[in-house]
């Protein structure tokens, strides 16, 4: 689904959304949504007539399976770079880890270690600003670029509204909703979370904020 002339939402990855960003050089690709995707990404891709060399680098908003699950193939497709927060690249090379649920996911779904992952700038990469927003993992980070924020799991949409992830996906759960507290939200007009439907409401926001 094309946001904006600039802004597609991958649907093949429904359950946990891949975002795509077109800047200067070419098309970014946030997150790579749960495994077993690959193909069908590219075909969305193909839909859209983005070719894979069209894909300049890969942002990760974290390191659980259902954002790198298709990082391995993807990265062959594409022979581009991966980023994420610095302080995130221990648990994508299985140095660190999550806690025993989210080990078990990985080993369960042959989820690879990621030696190549180049840390984050800052404040900001190719027009996309960076923004530290920690909790959910111990260095999640959110996106934004023009008017869109790209929250990944710090949230989540159902029904037009905001809501919390399960406390039992959350690494630190006061941190998470400091870090959502911490958020200005402004100039945003479309908050993309990864699990649920984008939203186009910042009176909606405003009223999640308060009830935290």
């Amino acid at each position: 689904m094309r946001l904006s002339n600039n802004v597609i939402k991958l649907d093949c990855a429904n359950r946990s959304y891949v975002y795509l960003v077109q800047v200067k050089t070419g098309w970014v690709m946030i997150d790579t949504g749960f495994p077993k995707l690959s193909s069908k990404i590219i075909a969305e891709l193909s839909s859209y007539n983005i070719k894979p060399n069209d894909i300049k680098f890969i942002l990760l908003t974290h390191g659980d399976v259902d954002h790198i699950g298709n990082l391995r193939e993807l990265l062959n497709i594409f022979n581009c770079k991966v980023y994420a927060d610095a302080s995130e690249i221990p648990y994508l090379a299985k140095k660190k880890s999550y806690g025993f649920r989210k080990w078990l996911f990985k080993i369960l779904l042959h989820i690879p270690k990621f030696n190549n992952v180049i840390p984050l700038p800052v404040p900001e990469i190719e027009s996309i600003k960076i923004i530290r927003t920690p909790g959910h993992t111990p260095e999640h980070v959110c996106y934004v670029y023009q008017d869109f924020l790209f929250a990944g799991d710090l949230i989540c949409t159902e029904d037009n509204s905001f809501s919390l992830l399960p406390d039992k996906y959350v690494f630190n759960k006061l941190q998470n909703i400091d870090s959502i507290k911490s958020l200005r939200v402004n100039n945003i007009n479309w908050v993309c979370p990864a699990h649920g439907e984008p939203i186009r409401s910042s009176k909606n926001w405003s009223e999640f904020i308060n009830k935290l």
